[in-house]
């Protein structure tokens, strides 16, 4: 896939924002891309709704004529935690048909905003793995 491409097929998924490098900093304009520092949450029912919108979004993607297939991503275990700043936070790791990163992490960051869900999509960040060891098929 055409690397200019990408930004208008994600945009197609909906309000969705690309964090082209990690945000690990202090506060910023969304979560950090890194849980580091935040309490873990072991909510499943939080985590059965991001998976259901990260499953949606990749539906959107792969339905996109420009993407074809592209994300096809597979979703690791979600990670709720509670951040200061932004609330709950889910992050979950992926990885995507279309291209192998590793080392590198793909990794969804999912948050609520003022009137709507935010998703932020992070493609080969240089970044420490979540710390859930199960991956989820992908829903047909």
């Amino acid at each position: 896939m055409d690397s200019r491409l990408l930004l208008p097929a994600l945009l197609i998924g909906g309000h969705v924002l690309l964090c082209g490098a990690a945000s690990l900093g202090s506060a910023s304009a969304e979560p950090p891309l890194s849980p580091e520092g935040e309490a873990v949450m072991n909510d499943p029912d939080t985590a059965a709704y991001c998976l259901s919108q990260a499953r949606g979004l990749g539906a959107k993607l792969d339905a996109a004529p420009e993407t074809a297939g592209y994300f096809r991503w597979t979703l690791g275990e979600p990670l709720v935690t509670h951040n200061d700043d932004w609330g709950i936070v889910c992050r979950i790791d992926f990885r995507m048909a279309g291209e192998d990163v590793s080392p590198r992490v793909n990794r969804l960051v999912l948050y609520a905003g003022a009137r709507k869900m935010n998703v932020m999509i992070a493609i080969g960040q240089d970044l420490a793995p979540l710390e859930t060891d199960r991956w989820v098929l992908p829903s047909d």
